[in-house]
Formats: structure tokens, sequence, C-alpha cells
């Protein structure tokens, strides 16, 4: 073991909870784990997961992190929830098995069969550690897209009611808008003033004839007649009045006209 290598790593790392260090060999990066700045150890994680700087350091070789093996020393910093690495240190040493010789005796009892299986329980256990974070990162993933189903369910839900909505203003709008001559407010309206054609028609003769060169197409009617040969007769006013009528022919109004017209007739009827 090279005791200078781990007096300069252990020093490095008790500088703070910012100091960390990455382990490469051969373009190959000791992971940690499958987390944020899973190739940054700090000094916590090395304690926790190999029990101290030593012990880290002899079980490099048996991770095949062997030969010429390069240990960078930084330091992080968050900003905003970004992390930087500011590079302080760079060392390359060479880590042999032999860093791990054991007694003879020892060997002779069979320890290198038990070193393998031992190397072997711990890189078991830190595939198990990674495939355990790898499905709790697939559970939120899966939380979060049954979120964003449902988001998306409500927002088609209220797309849908908006389009309804819409379907019906425009619905209104045309019936608002539907000619009055197809309203039942017309027929009722016609019935009133058709009452009053044959005194039209008497009024003026039942000849009707004005202007010849106005009066003489077919499709004038008898009453469009009568109504241009009472115009000489009638005042400015009067004219103002009807022309407004026709100007503002709408259901309101009209019914209104026809409403008092009826009055006029049943009074009419009453005193006579």
């Amino acid at each position: 073991m090279n005791n200078q290598l781990s007096n300069i790593v252990e020093n490095h790392l008790q500088g703070g909870s910012n100091h960390v260090i990455k382990v490469s060999s051969n373009g190959v990066k000791l992971v940690k784990s499958a987390s944020a700045q899973k190739y940054a150890f700090t000094l916590e994680d090395i304690e926790s997961k190999y029990g101290s700087i030593a012990q880290f350091l002899q079980a490099l070789p048996e991770k095949g992190f062997s030969g010429a093996v390069v240990f960078t020393l930084q330091k992080t910093y968050t900003k905003d929830g970004k992390t930087t690495y500011h590079t302080l240190q760079t060392l390359t040493e060479k880590l042999t098995q032999d860093m791990n010789a054991t007694d003879p005796t020892t060997a002779f009892l069979g320890a290198p069969e038990l070193m393998a299986k031992m190397v072997q329980a711990e890189r078991s256990a830190d595939y198990k550690e990674q495939v355990q974070e790898l499905k709790e990162t697939v559970k939120d993933l899966r939380s979060r897209n049954r979120v964003l189903e449902e988001t998306n369910s409500s927002l088609t839900i209220k797309l849908e009611t908006a389009k309804e909505r819409e379907e019906l203003r425009v619905e209104r709008e045309l019936l608002k808008k539907k000619s009055f001559l197809e309203t039942p407010a017309f027929e009722k309206t016609m019935e009133t003033l058709g009452g009053m054609l044959p005194k039209i028609l008497e009024a003026s003769g039942g000849n009707a004839v004005g202007h010849p060169s106005q009066l003489a197409s077919p499709n004038v009617s008898p009453i469009q007649k009568a109504f241009v040969q009472k115009l000489p007769t009638a005042t400015d006013e009067q004219v103002m009045f009807f022309n407004y009528l026709l100007d503002n022919w709408q259901e309101d109004l009209i019914t209104q006209v026809a409403q008092i017209i009826e009055q006029q007739q049943e009074h009419h009827e009453d005193t006579n």
C-alpha cells in the first residue's frame, strides 16, 4: 500500500464536504452509484461503502482498476441546482494485486479463493444497489407519466367542453339571426295587418293606380300599389315613420307595432 497516496487522498477529502475524488483507469471511471455525481466520491461516501480510505485503495485492483490509475482531486460548487467541478490535483499511481498480499499461511488455507468470493459478493451488492436505484427511477418516471396522462385527459375534457359551448353559442346566434318571416310572431303580425288590407284597398278605390313606370311591373302587389297611391297625401313625418319601420324590420319592433294596431282595431270595433 502506498501510504503517501493514502495520506494525500485523506488530507484532500478532509478539507470539506465539497472535496471529492474521481478514479479512472484506461478510460473507465469508478462508479459510485446511478444517482447524480455518480463518479465523485466524498469522504463520507468512501467510509460508508469501504470503511476507510486505505480499504478503498486496496479494493481498486480487485474492481479492475490496476496498472496506471488516475486520481483526480476536485472541489465541487453548486449554484441554481447545477454542480461544477474544479480540479485541484491529478495523480497517476500504479496499483497491483500485490498491494493486497496476504500471509502465506492464510494463502495456504485457501485465502485467494475466499478473497475472490468476497470481491464477487461486493460487486453483486453494488449491482443490486444500482438495480434498486434504477427501479426507484422507473417508479418515479411512471408516476410522472401517470400525472401527465391525467393532466392531458383533463385538458381534453376542457377542450371538448369549450367546443360544445362554442357550438351552442353559434347556434344561439343563428337562431337570433333567423329571419323574422319564419317565426310565429311574424305570422301573428301578418294576421293583424291582414285585417287592414280590405280597408287599404277600399281607401285606394280598388284600383291602386300609381305612376305607370313604377307600378306596371307584375312584381308590384295591389297592396304595394295602394301604399304608393297614398304617399302624396302623407306628411313627411308619416313617410319617415314608415321608412323607419322598413329599415328596422325586426321581431321586437314589428310585434309591438302589431299589438298597438290590434288594440286600436279592437277599440274601434267596441265603439261602433
